[in-house]
C-alpha cells in the first residue's frame, strides 16, 4: 500500500510501509494512504500506528485525532497526493548540461528539398528525443538522436547516388 507524508510543510510519497523515512517522522506527523478520509496522524492510523509503539488507533479517542489532524488549509491538495511518476524522476541537478541534438533542422532540409521520403523517418525519430529527454530517458534520447543522425547519412548519401541517375533518365 501506497503511503504519503507531510514533513516540514511538504507533501512527500508515496512510500511503501517498509520505505518510510523513520528518521523524519514522528507520532503526530500527518500520513494519508487510501481509505483514510484525511491527513492524520502517524500513532492513530491502523496501518502506522505500530511504528512508534503506540496504542492501536482503535484505542485512540475520536476527539484526540481530530484536535491533531492538519488543518486543510495548511495542506494544498490534502486529498489528491502528487502523481507517482513525478517521484521516480532525479531532481534538477542530475540532469545532464544539455539535450543531444535533435537534427529536426536536417531531417526537414532533406525531405523538402531533396524529396527524400529517408529523411521522414529522421523527422519522427529527432522529433522524439526531445521527449525522451524530458522523461528523464537521458540514454534514450542520446540513441535517438544518434538514429536520427544516420538516418541524415543514409539520406544524403541516397539522394547523392539517385540525383545522377534522375538527371540522366529526365534528358
Amino acid at each position: 500500500m501506497k503511503i504519503w507524508i507531510h514533513v516540514n510543510g511538504v507533501q512527500e510519497g508515496p512510500y511503501d510501509l517498509n520505505d518510510l523515512p523513520l528518521s523524519r517522522m514522528t507520532p503526530q506527523t500527518p500520513v494519508w494512504y487510501e481509505g483514510l478520509a484525511d491527513w492524520t496522524p502517524c500513532r492513530a492510523t491502523p496501518l502506522t500506528a505500530h511504528i512508534f509503539d503506540q496504542p492501536q488507533a482503535e484505542t485512540v479517542q475520536p476527539e484526540t485525532v481530530q484536535a491533531e489532524t492538519v488543518q486543510p488549509e495548511t495542506i494544498q491538495n490534502v486529498r489528491q497526493p502528487r502523481p507517482q511518476y513525478a517521484q521516480s524522476r532525479p531532481a534538477r541537478n542530475d540532469m545532464p548540461e544539455k539535450c543531444p541534438p535533435t537534427y529536426l533542422i536536417w531531417s526537414i532540409l532533406m525531405t523538402v528539398l531533396c524529396c527524400n521520403p529517408l529523411a521522414v523517418v529522421a523527422i519522427f525519430t529527432g522529433a522524439s528525443v526531445t521527449n525522451k529527454y524530458q522523461n528523464h530517458d537521458f540514454e534514450g534520447a542520446k540513441k535517438r538522436s544518434e538514429t536520427t543522425e544516420w538516418w541524415i547519412i543514409i539520406a544524403i548519401v541516397t539522394s547523392l547516388v539517385f540525383w545522377p541517375i534522375s538527371t540522366l533518365l529526365s534528358i
